[in-house]
């Protein structure tokens, strides 16, 4: 089996297979599932588009990356104590995909 050369990071394809998130901004439970090749994202102004990049900083980077404080990224009708969580499945440079789950206090 001949194997691709792997790339340098910063040149690296990435593919998005899923995303998933549960008490997130306006999202109380919601997962996308990405299939291969272009996929595009459309909406009207507040549907949730830009909160979907920013789930994706968040899954990566956590807390920090999103927008505002803990409370103001909690899905605005769940409970108090109900926890934020976005899970990410992703693959990079053809390797097996990989998950990432943030969890927001």
């Amino acid at each position: 089996m001949q194997r691709r050369p792997l790339s340098p990071w910063w040149t690296a394809d990435v593919r998005l297979h899923s995303l998933r998130l549960q008490n997130f901004r306006q999202h109380a439970d919601t997962t996308l599932r990405f299939e291969r090749g272009l996929t595009g994202i459309i909406g009207p102004n507040g549907a949730g588009k830009s909160t979907l990049l920013e789930a994706i900083a968040f899954a990566l980077y956590g807390t920090p990356a999103a927008r505002g404080t803990r409370e103001s990224i909690r899905f605005a009708r769940a409970p108090q104590r109900a926890p934020v969580r976005v899970e990410l499945v992703f693959e990079l440079a053809g390797h097996a995909p990989v998950g990432f789950v943030a969890f927001g206090d």
